[in-house]
Parts: structure tokens; sequence; C-alpha cells
């Protein structure tokens, strides 16, 4: 009726066996109902990686030209561009926006420490826009 497979044909061997197919099972297929798990949305753990504080958003005052922002202020400021990761360097560093305003790229990767080329490119497109 069947092939029958010999002994060294049941099984495939070696990186066959590693990169063959897995065998699907019995829980693969479990009897949940389709609305039991949806795609999309956040997971419950999305929240704290997102970086987002309303505290810092409180703390800009967007009326104030962005040449007398103080050194706190531009540091929160990183924050909220996604830069926070040099805020601290920020806080050291910048005396207010006009200070950061008149920063060359090479004072910027010195000074703040910014040593990826797009993290630059990011702050430098967001000064632009500030002013």
């Amino acid at each position: 009726m069947g092939m029958q497979l010999s002994k060294n044909e049941s099984k495939p061997k070696g990186l066959r066996r590693i990169f063959s197919r897995p065998k699907r099972s019995p829980s693969s297929s479990s009897g949940l109902s389709d609305n039991a798990f949806t795609r999309g949305g956040y997971r419950s753990t999305t929240g704290p990686r997102l970086g987002y504080s309303p505290s810092v958003k409180k703390t800009i005052n967007i009326n104030l030209p962005f040449s007398r922002w103080d050194t706190n202020l531009v540091a929160d400021w990183f924050a909220i561009i996604g830069l926070g990761m040099y805020s601290a360097d920020c806080k050291r560093w910048c005396k207010n926006g006009e200070h950061l305003m008149r920063a060359t790229d090479q004072e910027v990767e010195k000074e703040l420490g910014v040593r990826n080329a797009l993290h630059r490119k990011k702050l430098r497109l967001a000064v632009s826009a500030m002013n």
C-alpha cells in the first residue's frame, strides 16, 4: 500500500534535521476563538519605552525664542526630540539655546558626545526648525 522507508531514511540526519521544517504540534492549532488575540495596538509593557513624559512637555514655553532658552530647558528639549541620552552632557556644556544654535558639528560631537552622524543631523534639523 504505502512506501516503506528503510531504517536510514526514517529521519533526516545532521543539518537536514536542523534546517527542516518543524512539525506542527497540536497546540499550534489551539481551539481559541478568532477574537482571543488581536494584532496591533500597544502592549502593556510599551509605555515606559516610549519615553513620553507629560511633566517635560509642560516646562517648554513656546513663546520664548529658542536662543533665550536656559540650559535645563534645552536639556529637557533633547529628551522630547528623542535625544535624551545627551541631556546630561547638554546640561554640562550648553549655556543656552543660542550657544547650541552656534555650535559646529565638531563641537557637538566633542562636547555633547554625539558620535552618531544621524543623531547630529537630527539635532541640527531640530535646531534649525526652532528658529
